[in-house]
Order: C-alpha cells, then structure tokens, then sequence
C-alpha cells in the first residue's frame, strides 16, 4: 500500500469524528479545549499536532512553546509553533497547514479525551 491513501484514510477518519465533536450541527471550535490535527505533508509522510488555549485568547501553546491565535476570514490561523508552520483550521474540522510555501491538508479535532480529563481533575 502506498503512503497517500493512508495518508487520505487518516485525514477522512479525523475530519469524521471531529464532524461528530460537539452538539449536533455544531462545528468543533479551536478555541473549546486541547486540538489534535493530521496532516500529510512532504512525501506523504503523515504529521500530527497538538494545540492548547493558554493565556489570553490570543495565545494557543504546544509542548512548552507559545504560539498566536487569531481568526482571519472564517479561519483560525495558529503561528509561531512547530517551526515555520502556518496552520489554517476551518470550521468543521478540515484545513492547511502551510510549509515552506505549500499547503497541506489537515483534519483537527477537540481532543475531548483530553478535555473529559481535565474536568475529571477539577
């Protein structure tokens, strides 16, 4: 089996529960809690990325690093984490992510397996 149709069976499987994430009809938000995202990048090798609010709502962080988040045109656009990487998370689970001038596309989600824990915590 070649690395693209996995690549494409990873990015279907997450965009499908990221659509199921929340109430129905309702498109998970990058701002509701941890993020998980997928994305097939150079030579179709599969990425995966993990994002977390901290701070104000301008501020997202990652393993330690603090990024920016802000909305533009619909988008939520994460930079300044994971190298040189311009992620765009559309509503609804689908976007890019921008490397060295290409865009990839990504699935995200809510990790809510991350979010069940944390209210478990509280």
């Amino acid at each position: 089996m070649t690395r693209m149709p996995l690549v494409l069976s990873a990015l279907a499987a997450l965009t499908t529960l990221s659509a199921c994430a929340g109430l129905p009809g309702s498109a998970p938000s990058p701002t509701a809690g941890p993020i998980s995202a997928v994305a097939g990048e150079v030579e179709g090798e599969v990425e995966t990325y993990s994002f977390t609010p901290c701070g104000d709502a301008a501020t997202i962080c990652s393993d330690g690093d603090t990024g920016t988040l802000a909305t533009v045109g619909g988008e939520t656009v994460i930079t300044g984490l994971y190298g040189t990487r311009v992620f765009r998370l559309s509503p609804g689970g689908s976007g890019t992510v921008e490397l060295n001038g290409t865009a990839y596309p990504l699935a995200w989600g809510v990790d809510t397996a991350a979010v069940i824990a944390a209210n478990a915590a509280s």
